[in-house]
């Protein structure tokens, strides 16, 4: 368990000269609400993505998908859930892939947005193609939103070399680039990175980049082998070590680096040892929380997308319907028994897996017998799998 730090109120929003709204995020909610604070739609309309990153947990990168007027009238009915149950700004339309960038009724999509007036924005993508003009139109939604504009850059390494590893040479420079541009036009911008055996002693250098590169938030991500990466199993490193270098990282932090890693094992650690939670279960199967794919099949989340796991289609029922149906259709399959503690740290998705192998349930043991323990504050539950 982490050793003791002072216990205080971390700042959510960070100063920066080029910064209008700068905010971390972290998914979570009462884990008696079952419901997530902020909710969160992530949408995949296509798989098509205009690279070929070895760890993809994509099952293909089809091209084909949602059309145009299924995507508008997915967020409008969105828009109808949060207003009602969250109010105006309450939830997130947060659009990946593939390559969000390759959609070309993405200018649809951002206008729509702007003209509802009621979702935040996130985009997650490997900022290749982000020119100028894309800039220019995000820096305008943000405007509109009032900075509810936040965008999610995919790097996985701290220079060309280590990101090569899994996404090609000659890519990070672009990225880069892409994130500069965003950030001089005051939108906030996050940093994901997925942990290999590759990149693993590059973790205190990645960080480093995140500040000099005015990120709020670096999201270390947990590598599920799945899809197209589940040939790169033997790349998955051992979770107890990654946790351990991250969380050397937060201890000897200034604020800004522990706000820079918020929704890290660590920050929420440090809650628990304050007294503020005692975490019990990640968020998957939660109300408030989807993810619908090309085919319009709608589940909880990226890492909870296996057969009998579908919460319905946006084809076959509304999406109030579809949402009404989280708990029931997903929540009651992969639910943690309130008296297990055992798991309270782990990602639903990866103890789902088909294929889990005894490898990932080695994983599991390693780091639940090293972080767990029993507690009796007020419940809260989070996504494990965004943030190491």
């Amino acid at each position: 368990m982490s050793s003791p730090v002072e216990c205080g109120t971390m700042a959510q929003v960070v100063s920066s000269p080029s910064t209008r709204v700068m905010e971390t995020y972290v998914m979570k909610c009462s884990s008696e609400k079952r419901a997530l604070d902020t909710y969160h739609l992530i949408l995949a309309p296509s798989f098509g993505c205009n690279l070929r990153c070895k760890h993809c947990y994509l099952p293909d990168h089809d091209a084909a998908g949602l059309a145009v007027e299924d995507v508008l009238r997915l967020m409008e009915e969105w828009s109808e859930i949060v207003v009602a149950e969250r109010g105006p700004m309450g939830g997130i339309f947060h659009l990946k892939g593939g390559e969000p960038l390759m959609l070309s009724y993405m200018d649809d999509v951002l206008e729509r947005l702007a003209e509802l007036k009621t979702l935040r924005f996130m985009m997650t993508t490997n900022g290749i193609l982000g020119d100028w003009d894309v800039i220019e139109r995000l820096d305008r939604l943000n405007v509109v939103l009032d900075g509810g504009v936040q965008i999610i850059v995919s790097i996985d390494g701290s220079n060309d070399a280590i990101n090569a590893k899994l996404r090609g040479t000659g890519n990070f420079e672009k990225a880069v680039a892409f994130v500069r541009g965003v950030r001089e036009a005051g939108v906030t911008v996050f940093l994901n990175n997925v942990i290999h055996r590759g990149n693993l002693d590059d973790i205190e250098a990645f960080v480093a980049l995140a500040l000099e590169l005015d990120a709020a938030q670096v999201n270390f991500l947990s590598f599920v082998p799945k899809g197209q990466g589940e040939e790169m199993c033997f790349g998955r490193p051992n979770p107890l070590e990654v946790f351990e270098r991250i969380d050397a990282i937060w201890k000897r932090g200034d604020e800004r680096i522990r706000s820079l890693l918020a929704g890290s094992l660590s920050d929420i650690l440090h809650n628990e040892s304050c007294g503020i939670c005692t975490s019990r279960e990640c968020v998957g199967g939660y109300r408030g929380l989807l993810y619908i794919v090309p085919d319009g099949t709608a589940y909880s989340c990226p890492n909870l997308n296996h057969a009998g796991l579908e919460a319905g289609n946006i084809h076959e029922r509304a999406l109030a319907a579809i949402h009404d149906a989280m708990l029931r259709k997903v929540y009651a399959k992969v639910r943690t028994p309130e008296d297990d503690m055992r798991d309270r740290y782990s990602c639903k998705g990866e103890k789902q897996l088909p294929n889990s192998s005894e490898f990932l349930k080695g994983d599991f043991v390693a780091i639940q017998k090293f972080l767990s323990q029993s507690g009796n504050d007020q419940g809260s539950s989070y996504c494990f799998n965004r943030n190491w």
